[in-house]
């Protein structure tokens, strides 16, 4: 089991909870959690549910739920739903680069995470 930091030097993470790391990807365990510091305008990740047919991730900044011009165009309602291996788009600030904490808590084990992007 990890346990999840809150504070966070700019571009790192922190995993809470149980995961399976592997070399190529995360896997999500009971209570997953991850924090990423991050300075961007966009943020990507590349998921697949795993061995369920469907996920879901519940997304956050700083610690609050996304309003509508902060949210990237896969998130509906603060949650990601997951149906298949590819890059999702968590956040978008509508072109301003800013420094935030990405929250994400893997509702679902099992969900597999591969790689960040950012724009």
């Amino acid at each position: 089991r990890f346990e999840l930091k809150n504070e966070l030097p700019r571009s790192t993470f922190s995993l809470g909870g149980a995961w399976t790391i592997n070399p190529e990807k995360a896997v999500s365990g009971e209570g997953a959690r991850l924090n990423y510091r991050f300075s961007a305008s966009k943020v990507f990740l590349v998921l697949r549910p795993g061995k369920n047919k469907r996920a879901t991730v519940r997304v956050s900044l700083d610690g609050k739920v996304l309003s509508l011009d902060q949210a990237g165009g896969d998130i509906k309602n603060g949650l990601l739903t997951i149906e298949e291996d590819r890059l999702y788009t968590l956040i978008d600030l509508q072109g301003k680069t800013e420094e935030h904490v990405l929250n994400l808590e893997f509702v679902d084990p099992g969900t597999e995470a591969f790689a960040f992007t950012f724009g």
